[in-house]
């Protein structure tokens, strides 16, 4: 008997996950039987023909799996279409000519998916792949992040060593800052990397983890204690479509509800305000400012430097101090938690959430405009120097500044910033996916095998690279399509959310 080959255009269904009766008349042909599909509402025209029944049961697992749940092995893998559609099973195989190969236990054959109308694979998470990385996070001029140990650098290249892809090497002016995360290990709490630990009383899925960060599309708070300390730097960023209407509450007492006793930052478009909370006593209004140009940005990097002694509370936003807060009354916030807030249906992400010690000075950085003409190092102490970065090596740094040429051992060093002036991104090809790491970071490649062990992938960033697969657990397919007709599913609850409590 000739394979069965179904080539199907996606379009909506009313149910958003493919049923075991419409899969089994698919496969009814032959046990060898070969499907090849691009989407799944038109399959409902095979299941007609094959007599198959038409209405079949809400399947278990039409809603995210809780993160404790046990998972059926044979259910391990999601495959996301661009019209929002899920599939349950494992991905076998995917191949650049051939497409995505997937196995559901419904099916009698595997089935073949063409990649044009897929928004994303996710893949379990393991916690060895989520855990291993490197002393240094790099970030690329085209947005991609990774981590690893820094073997070399001079003039022309960076070399990284990764442990799961071993030794990668970068061009120089594709690499636009080093963070170095042994020098910046005194930090108190960086995430978010999962749902775990975090709470949320006000409505499923207001809150919902996805790709290193939290996503809300609607009004909602989620908290967590992150032992905020009397001198504390809680950095962020912040990203928003639609109507910005924000709040962040710190050294709160409470994550129920934001009439907890802290000090509750509110952000809109335009301006930023700080109250006083008391627990049934209500808020008190202690100051606004203005945060000019908010309104026409859609993206922010927050930073709040709080001294409890003092009684202060300063805010920068892009590193440039919007106001510093005086609490001339007792202090009230009780707790050493934060709360993140959306109180409107625009489209809200935190992510990069880092919080350190203050050593009490304040960094304006707003006369520092567009691309450094240097590079600039930050040390473990804070301190600054810029000049010209000439070469990593053997664990030591060194760097030429206007007065001196000095050695400085790497783990001194906090954060490096390299010069803009010929930096160079690489081209987007319509091809490409975008591969998310279990732990922290993304690359851009052109994929061109994935076999469960290992991914094979091309980039202009650094060449042909074999990954290990379990350093992953999604798989994004037309990125760029996603972000400009369908900007807020492609940050869904594929990840877990929070449950109603």
């Amino acid at each position: 008997m000739k394979p069965i080959r179904a080539c199907l255009k996606l379009s909506a269904f009313q149910r958003p996950l493919l049923g075991v009766g419409l899969l089994a008349a698919l496969a009814a042909g032959s046990a060898r039987s070969e499907i090849v599909l691009e989407g799944l509402k038109a399959i409902q025209q095979l299941e007609n023909a094959s007599g198959a029944r038409k209405v079949v049961p809400k399947p278990k697992d039409a809603e995210p799996l809780d993160k404790t749940e046990v998972q059926d092995p044979a259910y391990a893998h999601t495959l996301r279409f661009l019209n929002g559609d899920l599939l349950r099973g494992n991905l076998i195989s995917i191949d650049a000519q051939k497409g995505v190969r997937w196995r559901s236990p419904e099916a009698r054959a595997d089935i073949e998916f063409s990649t044009a109308k897929l928004a994303k694979i996710l893949l379990p998470r393991t916690a060895k792949a989520a855990n291993e990385g490197g002393a240094c996070l790099v970030q690329l001029t085209n947005g991609d992040e990774l981590t690893g140990n820094v073997v070399l650098l001079d003039d022309t290249k960076l070399v990284l060593e990764t442990s799961y892809a071993g030794r990668m090497s970068f061009p120089r002016k594709r690499v636009q800052s080093l963070r170095l995360v042994k020098a910046a290990s005194a930090a108190i709490f960086e995430g978010p990397t999962g749902m775990e630990g975090w709470t949320s009383r006000t409505g499923r899925n207001s809150w919902r983890y996805s790709n290193n960060g939290f996503t809300a599309q609607r009004p909602g708070n989620i908290g967590r204690d992150i032992k905020l300390p009397a001198m504390a730097r809680l950095e962020m960023d912040l990203s928003w479509r639609g109507q910005l209407q924000f709040f962040l509450s710190i050294y709160t007492d409470g994550f129920e509800e934001y009439g907890n006793n802290s000090y509750m930052l509110q952000i809109n478009s335009g301006y930023v305000y700080l109250q006083r909370v008391r627990r049934n006593s209500g808020s008190q209004h202690l100051g606004q400012a203005e945060v000019p140009g908010l309104h026409q940005r859609a993206k922010a990097h927050l930073e709040i430097l709080v001294n409890k002694e003092a009684r202060t509370i300063a805010l920068l936003v892009d590193g440039v101090l919007v106001k510093q807060w005086k609490e001339n009354m007792e202090w009230v916030g009780s707790g050493s938690g934060v709360l993140f807030g959306n109180q409107g249906m625009g489209y809200i992400r935190v992510a990069n959430v880092l919080l350190t010690e203050w050593d009490g000075k304040i960094e304006d950085r707003s006369g520092a405009g567009g691309k450094s003409k240097t590079d600039v190092a930050e040390l473990s102490n804070k301190d600054k120097i810029s000049g010209t970065l000439e070469s990593i090596k053997d664990g030591q740094m060194t760097f030429a500044t206007a007065f001196a040429k000095m050695d400085i051992p790497l783990d001194r060093v906090q954060a490096i910033e390299f010069s803009g002036e010929n930096a160079v991104v690489a081209e987007k090809n319509p091809a490409d996916v975008r591969v998310i790491f279990a732990g922290r970071g993304q690359l851009t490649l052109a994929l061109e095998k994935w076999d469960g062990q290992q991914l094979l992938g091309t980039s202009s960033n650094f060449g042909q690279v074999k990954f290990n697969a379990g350093a992953f657990n999604q798989i994004v397919f037309n990125y760029d399509q996603q972000k400009k007709d369908s900007p807020l599913e492609m940050f869904g609850s594929d990840e877990g959310e929070i449950e109603e409590q």
